[in-house]
């Protein structure tokens, strides 16, 4: 699924969408998570396939107030911010100790 799709028509044809290229998530120690998404621009030379990552376009922000707010799926599901949280809390203890067993 492409976000912020456009089609260009001139002298070649492009399609242009909107992808995160990174993720930024802040847990502050009393405070109020945040999530962070900084997207770019992707042109698709609509003749050849060819994606090619463009400028910086914007940092989306989210507070997460509210770990019961859901939002949809590409599967069609739901999923909660507080889900979400759990996976990123569990593989934070897998990386660190994948990590730490490397070092040994």
């Amino acid at each position: 699924m492409l976000y912020n799709v456009t089609t260009v028509e001139d002298t070649t044809s492009i399609t242009r969408y909107e992808r995160a290229h990174r993720l930024e998530i802040s847990n502050p120690l009393n405070g109020i998570p945040q999530v962070m998404f900084v997207t770019s621009w992707i042109e698709i030379d609509n003749e050849t396939g060819i994606e090619t990552q463009k400028e910086m376009y914007r940092n989306v922000t989210d507070a997460v107030t509210d770990l019961d707010e859901t939002f949809a799926l590409e599967s069609g599901d739901t999923a909660t911010y507080g889900e979400v949280a759990n996976l990123l809390y569990n593989l934070f203890f897998h990386v660190v100790a994948k990590t730490d067993a490397q070092e040994d």
